[in-house]
């Protein structure tokens, strides 16, 4: 097959995938739920290498170009088509340009729309649900956000800080920009702040679903806490909206929010089971030993399940093996943390406007801001020394010890053949540590030591 023949045989993959049916032009009935016809022709007399029908109207087209061919470079040709068909008298709104391995999209109501990289193509039901709404997501983002916050009522007013994140988020959505970073110091009300803006993106915006997407289940329990008892005038957010902490393999359809752990969502994406022992521990651990964890298409949760996903503790998880559910989703992303790392800004890089000094940041609320505003107390740190920094470490002879193995980087134990001390410089040099197990018959004494 040539280059051009491969992408459309994945590219037809896909779109079976994501619920299409496959015809070609002269065998098209375009009556069946979602219908993708192949070469259809337009004015121009080139045709649209797919016409994306539902309930019989043509919604989108998709331009299939050979692998590696720019996308963005051959939007133009795409718009011609759209333009000829338009003249035809049909409507297609959607746009996609795809090699099959890579897929663009942008809905043409979207104000000053710009096409964005997406996982797959969206199902039909997903398109008929958009093409029937009056304005887009990005219209109402940029239109209907109240640029005065709240000062009353509120349980508890938003801080300075806060304000500003919310502002700062609401500038970058309305420039249609997709990633958003809000660096907030521990303390500074990062979940709250949150919470405020999941009301107001259901509430203005008429966001459909937003995930808060946590890598520990203790973080996802005081998400839930917080949800649970955070007011808007004297009702409880739940009272307005329903919020799921996921615990199982069902998502809610009537839920607003969904709290889950990386594991949990990555488990049902994957249709695989979780144990309590994976949903108990961080996301986090061990992240840069294991492999990145790969997401196929599921076609019971589309891409465009959640409008937004809030990113918890946004400097660990979402980077390493997990990165790949945050780019399963057609949707807004903010992350949330104290700490930015360098591949955090890397993340959310160019997400407002260019003359902006760091264009990945919405807002910055430092520690020392934090303390400044009475919110954090200044801390000191003291150097401590152990007896092994100072002394080293003796391994006598029988002393029970584990031996490291680097290419497998697994433990076992055994007994020193020979009594050895190691001095300071020698442990930073081998990384010999100790460490201490309590049992029920005291405390025993291992020390860990390289092959």
């Amino acid at each position: 097959m040539t280059p051009e023949e491969k992408a459309r045989k994945i590219i037809d993959d896909k779109l079976r995938e994501s619920g299409w049916i496959i015809q070609d032009y002269a065998d098209r009935d375009i009556s069946l739920p979602g219908v993708a016809v192949r070469e259809f022709p337009t004015k121009s007399g080139n045709p649209a290498d797919y016409a994306l029908f539902v309930r019989g109207e043509l919604v989108g087209i998709i331009e299939a170009k050979k692998a590696g061919a720019s996308l963005i470079s051959v939007e133009s040709q795409t718009r011609l088509y759209r333009n000829n068909l338009e003249q035809e008298g049909y409507s297609p709104v959607f746009v996609y340009t795809s090699t099959g391995m890579q897929t663009r999209f942008h809905d043409t109501r979207d104000p000053d729309y710009n096409s964005r990289e997406i996982m797959t193509f969206h199902p039909p039901t997903s398109l008929c649900k958009m093409y029937e709404q009056k304005d887009t997501l990005r219209s109402r983002l940029k239109n209907n956000m109240p640029e005065k916050l709240p000062d009353t009522p509120r349980e508890y007013p938003l801080r300075d800080a806060q304000r500003d994140a919310i502002l700062g988020l609401e500038r970058s959505h309305a420039n249609n920009r997709q990633r958003a970073l809000v660096i907030m110091a521990t303390g500074g009300g990062k979940t709250f702040m949150a919470i405020e803006e999941t009301y107001r993106l259901l509430k203005f915006a008429k966001a459909t679903r937003i995930l808060f997407i946590v890598d520990r289940r203790s973080l996802g329990d005081q998400a839930h806490t917080s949800y649970q008892n955070y007011k808007v005038g004297d009702r409880k957010f739940i009272d307005l909206y329903n919020v799921q902490h996921l615990a199982g393999h069902h998502i809610d359809t009537t839920s607003s929010v969904l709290i889950s752990k990386f594991q949990r969502l990555y488990s049902i994406l994957s249709n695989t089971e979780i144990t309590d022992k994976e949903d108990d521990v961080s996301a986090f651990e061990n992240d840069e030993d294991e492999p990145e964890k790969f997401v196929e298409y599921n076609n019971d949760i589309p891409i465009d399940t959640f409008d937004f996903i809030f990113v918890d503790e946004a400097h660990r998880s979402m980077y390493g093996k997990w990165k790949q559910i945050l780019d399963y989703f057609d949707a807004f992303i903010i992350g949330l943390t104290a700490t930015p790392q360098d591949f955090t800004q890397a993340f959310f890089s160019n997400n407002l406007e260019s003359n902006n000094p760091k264009p990945n940041e919405v807002s910055k609320y430092t520690f020392e801001d934090s303390v400044r505003n009475g919110v954090n107390v200044p801390f000191s740190s003291y150097r401590i020394l152990t007896e092994a920094n100072t002394d080293g470490v003796l391994v006598e002879a029988g002393d029970e010890i584990q031996l490291f193995d680097r290419a497998t980087g697994s433990f076992r134990n055994t007994k020193a053949k020979k009594s050895q001390t190691y001095t300071p410089e020698q442990l930073d040099n081998i990384r010999v540590a100790r460490t201490h197990k309590t049992g029920y018959r005291g405390v025993q004494e291992y020390t860990r030591i390289p092959f």
